[in-house]
């Protein structure tokens, strides 16, 4: 049961970024302690949230959809798509007025039913290449 309470909190927030409510999450459904980790760099939740509102300003129309949720010990491995139209600054970065599809992974640990640590890899080299500011790599 420990299992689907896992996967039902994780699709809770999912649910709750997709309807721009993701500040509600910490304390609720993220620890205010949650160790966060985005590809290469380190926070916590004040940098989980600046990391989701800065990508609804750049992606407004943006939607995550799970694609598979496996668990493995006690973490949770969720797979998802990140859909969304770049017409929003990304700090330094113009909108492209571009659509963009990629997939992400993130894996989750709970302690008293709330996450504790969130480590989210996403392929930032693919995004680039689908806002135009990296150059697609050579047919093999």
């Amino acid at each position: 049961m420990h299992d689907e309470k896992h996967k039902q909190i994780v699709r809770q927030v999912v649910e709750a970024v997709n309807g721009n409510q993701y500040g509600d999450v910490i304390g609720r459904l993220i620890s205010p302690q949650v160790i966060y980790r985005h590809n290469d760099k380190a926070g916590g939740a004040n940098e989980w949230v600046t990391d989701i509102r800065d990508s609804r300003i750049a992606f407004p129309d943006s939607h995550l959809t799970i694609v598979s949720q496996t668990l493995e010990g006690d973490r949770l491995i969720t797979c998802y798509q990140f859909t969304g139209t770049h017409t929003g600054p990304w700090g330094e970065i113009p909108p492209t007025g571009k659509r963009v599809e990629i997939t992400g992974v993130v894996t989750t640990r709970l302690e008293n039913d709330m996450i504790a640590e969130l480590d989210e890899q996403v392929d930032e080299v693919v995004l680039a290449q689908q806002l135009g500011l990296a150059d697609e790599p050579p047919g093999l």
